[in-house]
């Protein structure tokens, strides 16, 4: 009896991580990245085909645009503020 007051709980050994296995998550997230802003900018020519299969009415595909725009704005702002614009003499790198 004294022993099950006494047992700790088993703990499963954490194996490290491998490079390949960091690199294959961080490749993921990249690319989700990129489907994500590409998919933004192909939003605005589907808005007909969307309103004719009568995914979403006209009212609430122009919301879904307006909504897309101040969102591509605070992006690029975002973006702006991580990233420092390039000095003038690697603007053209002639």
């Amino acid at each position: 009896m004294s022993q099950l007051l006494t047992a700790r709980p088993a703990t499963v050994p954490q194996a490290p991580l491998e490079a390949r296995a960091i690199f294959a998550a961080l490749a993921g997230l990249c690319a989700s990245l990129v489907a994500i802003g590409l998919a933004r900018f192909a939003y605005t020519p589907l808005i007909p085909p969307l309103i004719q299969a009568h995914w979403f009415t006209a009212p609430q595909a122009v919301t879904l645009g307006a909504a897309n725009s101040p969102a591509t704005l605070q992006g690029r702002c975002l973006v702006g503020r991580l990233h420092p614009p390039c000095p003038p003499a690697r603007r053209c790198a002639r």
